[in-house]
């Protein structure tokens, strides 16, 4: 039984080959992706030994012990085949950033990277934008999402992703896409050679921020949910249909 924190993880977890789960501890995660079937390998990585041996009980049980590979290992450092999605969850900042730090070109290579730090946020997103990831998808718990700071956070950080000219990905965050009004229409201000757009930041604050030539943004939605967003909104962007078909590389295919 899968607790909220590793339900809501496994949520955003995209049908995959193998998952790699770094510090599975009880390989609670990795156990109930087989289950559904949206995995259909997992490696099972921790540092210590007493929590593999709890997930190889699990999978035994759960008798998924021939899909699972167990390594006990700092991150990727004892396992040297491909995935295709890693998670690291349930730890602090520093750790985190150390295990994607010691092996980053491999992480580079990976398709899909869940990460759920304990700790400074802030400085998990400033590491990954030095380091080139793109942030595809950012969510927090349900009773976290309506709350004005959430919002103001998420706001800020576009802010300073639209000033450093790098490529975001945005999906569900109905709660501020009024305040990018302006750069949604592309109504920019121009001021010394460099464009300028307004960011709504609450009902008083609209800071005029610099925009950054090399920016580009990008609204994800669902076919099926099109038909509950305003016109006016969806015409404000040039728009793309993504199938399986038009996504997939050729090894993905292949597969």
């Amino acid at each position: 039984m899968l607790n909220l924190r590793l339900r809501h993880i496994a949520k955003m977890i995209e049908p995959c080959e193998t998952l790699i789960d770094i510090g599975s501890d009880h390989g609670f995660l990795p156990i109930s992706l087989l289950k559904m079937k949206v995995i259909q390998n997992a490696i099972i990585c921790d540092i210590n030994a007493l929590p593999l041996q709890s997930a190889i009980k699990n999978a035994r049980e759960a008798q998924l012990e021939e899909y699972c590979t167990f390594i006990q290992s700092n991150g990727l450092q004892n396992y040297k085949d491909p995935v295709d999605t890693a998670v690291i969850a349930g730890m602090g900042y520093e750790t985190i950033a150390q295990i994607i730090k010691q092996d980053i070109e491999r992480f580079c290579l990976i398709d899909q990277i869940i990460l759920q730090s304990n700790t400074h946020l802030d400085k998990l997103r400033a590491f990954l934008m030095e380091n080139k990831f793109a942030i595809v998808n950012e969510e927090e718990f349900e009773n976290d999402k309506q709350k004005e700071e959430y919002s103001f956070k998420l706001l800020s950080n576009i802010i300073l992703y639209m000033e450093n000219g790098n490529s975001i990905f945005m999906k569900n965050l109905d709660q501020i896409y009024g305040s990018l009004y302006d750069l949604f229409n592309q109504n920019f201000m121009i001021v010394g050679d460099k464009k300028n757009c307004r960011i709504a930041l609450g009902s008083t604050n609209n800071p005029m921020c610099y925009v950054n030539n090399s920016f580009n943004c990008v609204v994800l939605a669902d076919i099926k949910d099109l038909k509950k967003m305003d016109p006016p909104f969806l015409n404000r962007f040039e728009k793309q249909i993504l199938t399986f078909e038009t996504i997939l590389n050729y090894r993905h295919k292949e597969i």
